[in-house]
């Protein structure tokens, strides 16, 4: 197959397009399988080939074959919903008193303005 002498200890396996391991694995073993999937690429961009090196598709030994060769992806987590702060927890934010020791809480300004403010303080 495709000039590779495999001697009969690797078998080549095809898994057909929509289908599982259990219903839709097709062997490779001549070049008319290799003709059908030549025949459909230009549908199919995508070939599954799994190489069975112990014989684990033909046994009896199905553990450790994988059932789905699609994986489902986590949910993701929305960066853009912000952490909601009730009135008294913002209030306490904002009192002075609470900053930690050496930290002054200037309201009025802006993120530029305090890094230009400690700039000048680190001189």
């Amino acid at each position: 197959m495709l000039g590779y002498d495999s001697d009969g200890k690797l078998k080549t396996y095809w898994l057909l397009p929509g289908k599982n391991m259990s219903d839709g694995l097709r062997i490779i073993d001549s070049e008319v399988e290799i003709n059908v999937m030549k025949s459909v690429s230009n549908k199919i961009k995508n070939f599954v080939i799994y190489f069975d090196h112990t014989n684990h598709v033909s046994g009896r030994n199905i553990d450790d074959i994988v059932l789905s060769p699609e994986a489902e992806l986590p949910e993701v987590f929305n960066p853009s919903r912000q952490c909601q702060q009730t009135e008294e927890a913002e209030s306490e934010d904002r009192n002075p008193r609470n900053a930690p020791d050496g930290h002054v809480v200037h309201e009025e300004l802006d993120v530029g303005e305090e890094i230009v403010e400690l700039s000048y303080k680190l001189r």
